[in-house]
């Protein structure tokens, strides 16, 4: 008579801790955030544990165990390469240059942008625009300004004294020209908005959204393609980046499952949502 109250307090000891245990912690970029947020809200299968730490952190997180899928808006590098991970690409993302819908300019070259940001060409005089260029940048250690200053050859770091944003040829020394330090994409492509001689990189999507509701920015053709999700799609846009989802290899049910998800009709209309490119 005793046996089935013992067995249901039991059941209730072990269960807590086994819906615990079925979470899926997920951190990294703050890039594929917003997608892996909503996707906590509207998956079916282990709840969704979701938050930011940039690129970096989400992939070592991933590779110690700490979280069990971390996000990723590039590539690995060749030494997390060696860490036992599955990569599973869940979409795309076009970064471009952008300044004030006032600026003159129109184009620049890969090696033009390059001098820009690392303070060899410092006026807009010599292609097509007026004034001195102010450089606006996301903080140093975010996935996207280390994919930007890694695809034009540079490095980047932050001055110590002023915590501003410095872009340094490889190998060369700085040259004291150093960009104003915003923390989100948002606060960048608001300060381009509000100065003619400003620029800076963003996402192509969220800057189309932007523009849409009327933001005075404009984007500037590189190579002499100009900047469209439909170029991204078609793997012609110079500045191309992944959206990753990373995990320790081989993945566990739960974690295959997610990464289903994400691929998947609902997961990529997710990611097309917030103004990426999905998978074919």
């Amino acid at each position: 008579m005793t046996t089935r109250p013992i067995l249901a307090i039991l059941l209730n000891a072990i269960l807590p801790t086994c819906v615990m245990a079925a979470d899926l912690a997920v951190a990294g970029s703050s890039t594929i955030y917003p997608v892996i947020a909503e996707a906590a809200t509207v998956y079916d299968g282990a709840k969704l544990v979701v938050t930011q730490g940039g690129s970096g952190d989400g992939i070592k997180k991933a590779a110690d165990g700490t979280v069990a899928v971390g996000m990723a808006s590039r590539d690995l590098k060749e030494a997390e390469k060696a860490l036992g991970l599955g990569v599973q690409r869940i979409g795309n993302d076009g970064i471009a240059l952008v300044v004030n819908g006032q600026n003159a300019a129109a184009g620049l070259t890969k090696a033009q942008a390059a001098g820009i940001f690392a303070g060899s060409q410092t006026t807009w005089k010599d292609i097509g625009g007026d004034g001195d260029i102010t450089l606006v940048s996301l903080h140093e250690k975010h996935g996207t300004t280390d994919g930007f200053a890694h695809f034009l050859g540079l490095e980047v770091s932050s001055d110590p004294a002023t915590k501003a944003v410095v872009f340094t040829p490889k190998g060369g020394k700085p040259s004291g020209v150093t960009a104003q330090r915003s923390e989100t994409v948002a606060d960048c492509l608001g300060l381009v908005a509000k100065n003619p001689r400003a620029i800076t990189f963003a996402p192509i999507g969220s800057t189309l959204r932007l523009m849409s509701q009327g933001a005075p920015l404009k984007f500037l053709s590189l190579e002499g393609i100009t900047p469209s999700l439909a170029v991204v799609k078609e793997q012609r846009w110079p500045f191309t980046r992944p959206l990753n989802l990373v995990y320790k290899a081989p993945a566990s049910p739960a974690v295959q499952s997610f990464l289903d998800f994400m691929t998947s009709a609902d997961g990529q209309a997710l990611v097309q949502k917030y103004d990426y490119v999905p998978l074919e």
